[in-house]
C-alpha cells in the first residue's frame, strides 16, 4: 500500500531531480526488489510499466523514520545538481560477488524476473578472441548472482534484448574465436533454451538489438560478418519465435555498420540508433537515426553532437525521460564522456564522479530497482592494451542498500553470514535492522550477521538501512531470500546385479534428496579399476587385476553425496564378486575314466566361481547316457568305444566357460573263459589248485571265491591253492571283478573225501606159538578211489588172496621171534596211511621146573610150589591139581600151600599160554603129622631136619632128569591133558629175520 502511494505521488512530477553525488558505502545483504528510487520531493515517476509507456503510481516520502514494514523511502536532503539531474553511484561494494572483469558481453533486463541478465564477453579485454566467457549472471537489488547452468557456447558481442511479446530474453549471434554466429537462444526462469527458427539473419557479431515496444518485436540492425569481412545494413525483427527481414518502404536506412548504440525511447515511442564503426572506412560515425513503424529516419540534431564512436553505453532512463550515452571507442581513444538525448537534441553532461573511460560496456535500466546499471567494459591504460573492468555503477538515487547471504542456499545448522551493505553520496552514518531471519538467527544492529539456522525452509529477510547526514536521515530497504535445506540424504543406493562374476559389469544407482545444490557424488570401496565419478549412475566392470583375498569377495560400495556447501551423507551397499564360472584343469572327468558297457559312471565337474545357480550343458555323451543339468551326471553307456564328452558351464548371469572336454573309455564287460580245478576229487588234507582265466573288462581284475571247503582261505588272485580240512561235495564259485565293478561268475564241482583210515590192523593173536597159522588182516575206510594195501615185517612164507589180509605159517624153526608188522594203505589219489602191529612167534610152552619147597612138610607147615615155564605165547594161566587138603589152586606161577591133612600127594600144574597151548608137570608132596612140642611126629626145626631136606632135593633132581629124558625121546612137549613131570626146556631158538610181504606182490 505504501509503495503504491509513493508511486502515485511521484507520477505527478514531470522530472525527477536527482540529488548531488555523495560518497560513502555500507554493507547490505537483503535484495529488496520493491525498494523505490529515492529522490527529492516532486520527482517524476520512479517506476515505469513493463513496456515503459506510462508511469506507475508514486511512492510517498517518509517525513520521519518508519518501521521496516512500512517500506517507505524518506526523501534525501536537497542537493544542487550540475548540468542535469543524473546521479552516478558506485555500487561495486554492494555485492559480495562480481562477474569476472570483462567487456563485449551481452545484457538485457527481464521485467518478469525483475533482474538484469548478463552473458558471455571477452575477459581478456581485447578483440583477439581469447578469454571468451560462457557464464550467466543476474543482477537485482545491487547483488550480482552467478547461475551455474548450461547455456550458449562462449562468445563476445552477442545481441541481447528482452522480448516482451514472447516473454524471454533473446540472444542472437556473436563472435566465437573469430567465427560469426547466427544461433538464437531464449533465457527464461533461469534456463537457456536453444531456438530453431525457420529463418535466421546471416551470421554476424556486434549487431544492435532492442525491443520495439510500440511495434512489439525485437529489432536487430547491422553487425559484422566475419566470413565476408563486411559490415551489415539489414534490418530484422523477431516475434513469436520467428525472424523476418524488414525492408523500409522508403528505402532509407543507416549505412552498413557495427557496434552502434541502440535503445528504445519510450517517451518518444521510437528506437534511437547512434554511431557505430564502419569497417570500409575504418572509422566511427556519430549520426543519429530513429526507427518507427518499420521506417528508418535520420535525425538532424541541432547543437552539439557526441564524438563519433562505437561500443558506447546507451540506455533510456525512465525517470529522466532521456537516453544517456556514456563512453565508447572513438577509434583513436577510449571515451568517458556523458551525454543525454531527448526531444531530438544531444546535451553533454558534466557530472563528477563518473565511471572511468571505457568501451565495450552496456547501460541497462533496472525497472524494479529504479536505476540504470553499468558494469565493466574495457579501459585503455597509458601505453597499454585495453584492460577489462569489473566495477558496477548506477544512474539514479544517491543512496541504496543491499543484503545477501554469503550462501543463498545452505543446509540446516550450517553457518550463514548475511552481508548488509549501503552506498550513498556524501558520508552518512548507517544503521541496520533485520526482519524475517530464520530460526536460530538473532537480529543485531551490524552490517554483518552470522548464524546457523535450525529450521528448514525458505526465509525472506529484509534489511532496513538508515542513512544519517547529521540532522537529515533517509531509509533504504532491501530484501533477500535464504533457502535452508535438509542435509543431503541418500534415499536409495542400489547395485545391479548385487552378485556377479569377475569381468562383468555392475551399476551403482544413487538417489539423493535434500541438501543445497547437490553437485557432487563420489564412491569408494569399489574394485580398484572402478574410478569414482561424479554421477548418480556408476557403471563398473570388475577386472584389472586379482581380487584381494580370493573369491567370493564382498566389496562394500560406499556412495557419498556432497552438496555445494559441503553437507554430505553416505550409504553403503555390498556387491559380491565371484570368480568367472569355470572348471579348473583336470576337474571335469568321468569317475571312473574307463568303465564297462552297461555299468554306471559319473561325469564329475568341480565347477567353481560364477554366480549361481550354474547350468551344466553336456555334449558328446555315449548312447545310453542322457544329458541333464547336473554337476555330477550319472551315465550308463550302452555301447563300447572311446567318447569325447564336452561340458559348458553357464551361470545365472549368462556368463559361460568352456566347453571343457574329457574322455570316457567304455570296454566290454569281463568274461571267465577258463576255470581249471586240479584235482577235482581229493582227500581232506590234500591240496588242490583252481586257476581262472579272464578276458575283457577294465583295469586290473580281482577275484572272489565262494563255496570253498573248510580250511580254504579266499584269494584275490586268479590262482587258488588250498588244502581242505573237511569232506564233502563242494560247488566252488569264482567271481572275477574288474576295477569298475564289472564281474563274471563261473562254478566248478569239487569232491573232498575223508583221508583213508586204517581202522584195524594186526594178527588175530599177537603172540603165537610155532606151528600155529597166523592171519594178519587190515580194515581201512575213506580215501578216494580204490585202496591198495601193502604189508611189511611179516614172517616168511605169508600169502593170501584177499588183499586186505595175509596168512602166515610158523612151522619153520626160523619163524620164531618178534615181528614189527607194518601196513601202508594208498587210495586212488595216492594218499597213504600206515599202521604197525607186533607179532611174537614163540616155541611151544614147556614147564622147566615145578618144585615144592620143602617137598615134605608137617600139617600146618607151608610148602612153596614154584612153576617155571619156557616158550609159549606168553600170558600163561596156571591151574594146580592134586593139592593136599588145606591148599587151593591159584593162577600164579608160585603157590604157598599149608596142608592140614597128611599123606603123599601127587600135585600137578597146567600152564596155558595165549595161543591156548598148554604145558604140565607133577611133583610129590608128603605131609606128615605134626609132632607136638613134647616129641610128637612132624618136621622138626633145627639141624635135625637137614638130612630130610637133602634127601628131598636129591629125589626131585632125579625125577626131573627122568622127565627130561622122556620128553626128548618123544620129540616134543607133551600136550595137555597129559600129565607131565617137571622138566627144563632147552633155550629157545632165535627168530628168523623180518621180511616184508604184500599180497599184491
Amino acid at each position: 500500500m505504501v509503495i503504491a502511494v509513493l508511486l502515485l505521488l511521484t507520477s505527478a512530477l514531470p522530472r525527477l531531480e536527482w540529488p548531488a553525488q555523495a560518497s560513502g558505502a555500507g554493507l547490505s545483504n537483503l535484495p529488496d526488489r520493491l525498494a523505490p528510487w529515492s529522490g527529492t520531493a516532486g520527482a517524476s515517476s520512479p517506476r515505469a510499466s513493463v513496456d515503459g509507456r506510462g508511469p506507475a503510481p508514486a511512492i510517498p516520502s517518509c517525513p520521519h523514520p518508519a518501521t521496516p514494514a512500512a517500506r517507505c523511502v524518506p526523501a534525501l536532503p536537497p542537493t544542487p545538481l550540475q548540468n542535469s539531474s543524473s546521479t552516478w553511484l558506485n555500487i561495486t561494494n554492494l555485492s559480495i560477488r562480481l562477474p569476472v572483469a570483462r567487456g563485449c558481453y551481452g545484457s538485457a533486463y527481464d521485467p518478469v524476473a525483475r533482474e538484469i541478465v548478463l552473458f558471455g564477453g571477452c575477459a581478456a579485454g581485447t578483440e583477439t578472441h581469447n578469454g571468451l566467457e560462457s557464464d550467466t549472471w543476474t543482477f537485482s537489488q545491487g547483488v550480482w548472482t552467478r547461475l551455474d547452468l548450461p547455456g550458449p557456447p562462449g562468445r563476445q558481442f552477442p545481441s541481447m534484448a528482452y522480448d516482451a511479446l514472447d516473454g524471454y530474453v533473446l540472444l542472437f549471434g556473436g563472435d566465437s574465436n573469430g567465427v560469426a554466429l547466427n544461433d538464437t537462444w531464449a533465457f527464461s526462469a533461469g534456463h537457456w533454451t536453444s531456438l530453431s527458427p525457420p529463418v535466421s539473419p546471416p551470421a554476424r557479431t556486434q549487431a544492435m538489438s532492442t525491443y520495439d515496444t510500440a511495434d512489439q518485436y525485437v529489432l536487430l540492425f547491422g553487425g559484422y560478418n566475419t566470413t565476408s569481412f563486411s559490415d551489415q545494413s539489414d534490418t530484422w525483427r523477431f516475434a513469436a519465435g520467428v525472424w523476418s527481414p524488414i525492408s523500409p518502404a522508403n528505402g532509407t536506412k543507416p549505412s552498413a555498420r557495427q557496434s552502434s548504440s541502440i535503445a528504445y525511447d519510450s517517451g518518444d515511442r521510437e528506437v534511437v540508433l547512434f554511431g557505430g564503426f564502419k569497417v570500409t572506412l575504418l572509422t566511427a560515425s556519430n549520426d543519429t537515426w530513429a526507427y518507427r513503424a518499420g521506417q528508418w529516419t535520420k535525425l538532424a540534431t541541432p547543437g552539439l553532437v557526441p564524438k563519433a564512436r562505437e561500443q558506447a553505453a546507451f540506455e533510456y532512463i525512465v525517470p529522466l525521460n532521456r537516453t544517456l550515452l556514456f563512453g565508447g571507442d572513438s577509434v583513436i581513444a577510449v571515451l568517458g564522456d556523458l551525454w543525454e538525448f531527448g526531444n531530438g537534441r544531444w546535451t553533454p553532461l558534466s557530472k563528477a564522479p563518473l565511471p572511468s573511460a571505457r568501451t565495450e560496456t552496456a547501460l541497462v535500466w533496472d525497472a524494479a530497482d529504479r536505476y540504470a546499471v553499468l558494469f565493466g567494459g574495457n579501459a585503455t591504460p597509458p601505453n597499454g592494451p585495453p584492460a577489462p573492468l569489473a566495477d558496477s555503477w548506477t544512474v539514479g538515487p544517491n543512496f541504496t542498500s543491499s543484503i545477501e547471504p554469503f550462501r543463498p542456499m545452505i543446509d540446516v545448522r550450517q553457518s550463514v553470514t548475511y552481508y548488509a551493505r549501503a552506498v550513498a553520496n556524501g558520508s552518512p552514518l548507517f544503521s541496520f535492522r533485520y526482519d524475517g531471519l530464520p530460526p536460530g538467527c538473532v537480529a543485531a544492529g551490524q552490517s554483518t550477521l552470522s548464524c546457523a539456522p535450525t529450521a528448514v525452509g525458505n526465509f525472506s529477510t529484509t534489511i532496513n538501512v538508515t542513512a544519517s547526514w547529521g540532522s537529515t536521515t533517509a531509509w533504504s530497504i532491501a530484501e533477500t531470500n535464504l533457502t535452508v535445506d535438509p542435509l543431503p540424504s541418500i534415499t536409495s543406493l542400489t547395485v545391479t546385479p548385487q552378485v556377479l562374476d569377475y569381468n562383468q559389469r555392475f551399476t551403482v544407482r544413487l538417489v539423493a534428496a535434500g541438501g543445497t545444490g547437490v553437485e557432487r557424488f563420489s564412491y569408494s570401496g569399489t574394485p580398484s579399476n572402478c574410478p569414482s565419478l561424479n554421477t548418480t549412475v556408476l557403471n563398473c566392470t570388475v577386472n584389472g587385476g586379482p581380487i584381494p583375498g580370493g573369491y567370493p569377495h564382498v566389496f562394500q560400495v560406499n556412495g557419498t553425496v556432497t552438496d555445494s556447501l559441503g553437507g554430505r551423507n553416505q550409504s553403503s551397499v555390498n556387491v559380491t564378486v565371484n570368480a568367472d564360472p569355470g572348471i579348473p584343469f583336470g576337474a571335469f572327468e568321468p569317475m571312473p575314466r574307463s568303465t564297462d558297457v552297461g555299468l554306471w559312471t559319473d561325469f564329475v565337474s568341480n565347477a567353481s566361481g560364477g554366480t549361481g545357480p550354474l547350468t551344466f550343458d553336456y555334449s558328446g555323451l555315449p548312447s545310453g547316457c542322457a544329458p541333464a543339468n547336473l554337476s555330477i551326471l550319472p551315465c550308463r553307456p550302452a555301447v563300447t568305444g572311446t567318447f569325447t564328452v564336452n561340458l559348458t558351464v553357464i551361470d545365472s548371469t549368462g556368463y559361460s566357460s568352456g566347453p571343457t572336454a574329457t574322455q570316457l573309455v567304455v570296454n566290454p564287460r569281463p568274461q571267465i573263459i577258463g576255470l581249471a580245478l586240479t584235482p577235482a576229487t581229493l582227500d581232506a588234507g590234500q591240496r588242490f589248485t583252481l586257476v581262472t582265466t579272464v578276458a575283457n573288462g577294465t583295469g586290473p581284475v580281482t577275484y572272489g571265491y565262494s563255496g570253498l571247503p573248510p580250511g580254504c582261505a579266499p584269494s584275490a588272485t586268479p590262482s587258488l591253492t588250498c588244502v581242505p580240512t573237511s569232506m564233502g561235495n563242494f560247488t566252488l564259485q569264482v567271481t572275477a571283478t574288474d576295477s569298475v565293478g564289472g564281474s563274471a561268475t563261473m562254478t566248478v564241482r569239487l569232491a573232498v573225501h575223508s583221508d583213508p583210515v586204517i581202522e584195524r590192523f594186526g594178527p588175530v593173536a599177537g603172540h603165537v606159538d610155532r606151528n600155529q597159522t597166523v592171519v594178519v588182516s587190515a580194515t581201512a575206510a575213506g580215501g578216494t578211489g580204490n585202496l591198495t594195501y601193502s604189508f611189511s615185517g611179516l614172517p616168511k612164507g605169508c600169502s593170501g588172496a584177499n588183499g586186505s589180509s595175509v596168512v602166515c605159517p610158523t612151522n619153520d624153526q626160523t619163524a620164531l621171534g618178534s615181528y614189527d608188522l607194518r601196513l601202508r594203505v594208498t587210495d586212488g589219489v595216492g594218499f597213504i596211511v600206515t599202521a604197525s602191529a607186533q607179532l611174537q612167534v614163540s616155541s611151544d610152552p614147556r614147564v622147566r621146573f615145578f618144585t615144592a619147597t620143602p617137598p615134605t612138610v608137617a600139617t600146618g607147615e607151608s610148602s612153596l610150589l614154584d612153576v617155571v615155564v619156557y616158550g609159549g605165547a606168553g600170558g600163561f594161566a596156571y591151574v594146580y591139581a592134586g593139592l593136599p587138603p588145606g591148599c587151593a589152586s591159584n593162577d600164579t606161577s608160585t603157590l604157598t600151600c599149608v596142608p592140614d591133612g597128611v599123606g603123599a600127594f601127587n600135585v600137578s600144574v597146567q600152564a596155558t599160554d595165549l595161543a591156548n597151548f598148554t604145558a604140565s608137570a607133577n611133583l610129590r608132596l608128603e605131609v606128615n603129622l605134626s609132632v607136638s612140642p613134647g616129641g610128637s611126629p612132624g618136621w622138626a626145626s633145627g639141624s635135625g631136619n637137614l638130612p630130610w631136606i637133602a634127601i628131598g632135593i636129591l629125589g626131585a633132581a632125579a625125577f626131573a632128569g627122568l622127565g627130561w629124558f622122556v620128553w626128548r625121546r618123544r620129540g616134543g612137549a607133551p600136550r595137555l591133558p597129559e600129565p607131565e613131570t617137571t622138566s627144563v626146556d632147552p633155550a629157545p631158538e632165535p627168530p628168523t629175520p623180518e621180511e616184508e610181504y604184500s599180497p599184491e606182490g
